[in-house]
């Protein structure tokens, strides 16, 4: 072929690892970077649906990946190669392989749900909290002090008035309220606080900002940014419903993962940040993919093991 093929002895690949994996590494090195031929995309394709591992293969390369990006700027990032990655994913897809899954990612969660799972609970201090499908969620909750964390997800929760103020973790931002309304959103997507009633003060690298109800903040790793929310939005997915106006592909794509069937992995960086809107009910989220497409230009490509490659 005249393009570029990996070097399987380069020193930051693994050597021991499976030749899958190294050539789902090679496969999400090329197609986030140039342009591609459609020679090269169609070379791509046809080693993606030639078999369900190379699917699951680079569907957990592309997740560990976006992982890696995610970390804080304090993390050492660059030093995180195609070795660092590829030796995740054998650890990841070995997990995925005995059942676990993405909830392995999570292992001190105390409260998780599964795709398509919505689960209702009042905590020991009387607040109230309902998580989306696939999402981990942890709590510690003592007279002197009340911690939440969402660390993938969703969730909707009510703060039960205390004399102590709840502490919640997301992501870089740290939030404070004694007895809010809130809706939270944790992910590669972004992460998102609403605040359905009375206010909450949340802080992101020294920068703090005063939320009240019908303000949203949508976090990044270094700063904070206050808009007017859109509650029937934010809330949408309570009521079976899923309301993306104007909304990166990234964060589309994380909440369709939440409740389809299907796992959909965006292949390249152009259209993660793509704007689009998508409304629909569900329980018709089969047709999700079906509305994008006439919003958005894409290709569309199923692989085996229910993993959906758009890009």
């Amino acid at each position: 072929m005249g393009h570029y093929q990996p070097d399987w002895t380069s020193d930051d690949l693994e050597p021991s690892a499976d030749p899958v994996l190294r050539k789902a590494v090679f496969w999400h090195t090329v197609l986030n970077g140039a342009e591609l031929s459609d020679a090269l995309r169609d070379e791509f394709e046809d080693w993606l649906q030639a078999s369900e591992s190379h699917a699951r293969s680079y569907a957990e390369i592309a997740a560990l990946w976006q992982g890696v990006a995610a970390l804080p700027a304090s993390q050492p990032r660059a030093r995180v190669g195609r070795r660092g990655v590829l030796l995740g994913a054998v650890a990841a897809v070995g997990m995925a392989a005995t059942g676990y899954g993405w909830l392995s990612r999570y292992p001190f969660a105390g409260l998780r749900t599964a795709k398509g799972e919505v689960r209702r609970e009042t905590l020991v201090d009387g607040s109230r909290l309902e998580l989306a499908g696939q999402s981990a969620f942890s709590h510690d909750l003592t007279p002197n002090g009340r911690h939440l964390t969402l660390h993938r997800g969703a969730a909707w929760l009510e703060i039960a008035p205390a004399a102590v103020s709840a502490n919640i973790t997301l992501g870089p931002a740290r939030i404070q309220t004694a007895g809010a309304r809130l809706a939270l959103e944790a992910g590669r997507g972004g992460h998102l606080l609403t605040v359905i009633a009375q206010e909450a003060r949340v802080q992101v690298q020294g920068q703090q900002a005063r939320v009240t109800a019908g303000q949203q903040v949508q976090i990044a790793q270094d700063a904070i940014q206050l808009v007017e929310a859109d509650l029937d939005a934010a809330l949408a997915w309570r009521e079976g419903r899923l309301v993306y106006v104007s909304q990166p592909m990234a964060r589309i794509v994380e909440g369709l993962n939440r409740w389809g069937a299907d796992e959909i992995v965006i292949v390249g960086r152009g259209l993660s940040q793509r704007p689009a809107t998508l409304i629909l009910d569900i329980a018709r989220i089969d047709q999700a993919l079906i509305q994008l497409q006439d919003a958005v230009p894409m290709r569309v490509i199923r692989a085996p093991g229910g993993v959906v490659f758009i890009s």
